[in-house]
């Protein structure tokens, strides 16, 4: 009996799925970790600094003039900095306030020197440091890292934690050589126990032969 590649596609689709699925599963239950955000450190020099340069008289403590001048910041914005609802903005808050902001963006706008002030000849030859930034990571930085499980005694190994969500073959692609192969997904199923024929499943989609199936006959079965 000869088998519509049709029909054993969409199998084959199905069974991909439960993997994915299966593996999901397995690794949310064993680990359950989160991944944090990398947070850019302040540079001191630079945080004091700008500080002064806000702090036009010098008094230790920005008011609100200042900090329209200087950071172009309205009654708003100046509030929410304002914890303490004194109407000054003091160097803990300032901190505060900086170290959000390169968390956030990655940087901290220069504030503007108001000519004459105090802060003005503090600063005018002080060099200023470059501001911390946080480099845009790509999809492939972020996702599809491949993180060893730690191997407890008397239960089956199970396969190397992936960082996602990432594409169906990267899930399937088990040692990363661009290739689908029978190890793949004989180390994907050991933990679940899949009463599949592998073999066959490989040697239908493998076209070219080569002992595994590559992105492009992965993707094509799947059309």
């Amino acid at each position: 009996m000869t088998l519509s590649i049709r029909p054993l596609s969409f199998c084959t689709f199905g069974l991909f799925v439960a993997l994915g699925l299966s593996l999901s599963v397995a690794q949310a239950a064993q680990d359950g970790r989160g991944r944090g955000r990398a947070a850019s450190k302040a540079t001191p020099t630079q945080k004091e600094l700008f500080f002064k340069i806000c702090d036009h008289d010098g008094n230790k403590w920005i008011s609100f003039r200042e900090a329209n001048y200087s950071l172009r910041m309205d009654r708003t914005k100046f509030g929410s900095i304002d914890t303490d609802s004194d109407a000054r903005i003091s160097e803990a808050e300032f901190n505060s306030h900086y170290t959000k902001t390169t968390e956030t963006s990655g940087s901290f706008k220069q504030p503007l020197v108001m000519p004459g002030s105090s802060s003005a000849a503090t600063t005018s030859s002080a060099p200023i440091t470059a501001t911390p930034t946080v480099k845009a990571k790509s999809f492939k930085e972020l996702f599809g890292a491949k993180e060893a499980r730690e191997k407890l005694p008397n239960t089956v190994p199970l396969p190397p934690r992936i960082e996602g969500p990432v594409a169906a073959f990267t899930r399937l692609d088990l040692n990363g050589d661009g290739k689908i192969t029978l190890d793949d997904l004989d180390g994907l199923a050991r933990p679940i126990h899949l009463d599949v024929r592998f073999p066959a499943v490989i040697a239908i989609l493998d076209k070219d032969r080569d002992g595994g199936v590559s992105p492009s006959e992965f993707y094509a079965s799947m059309r």
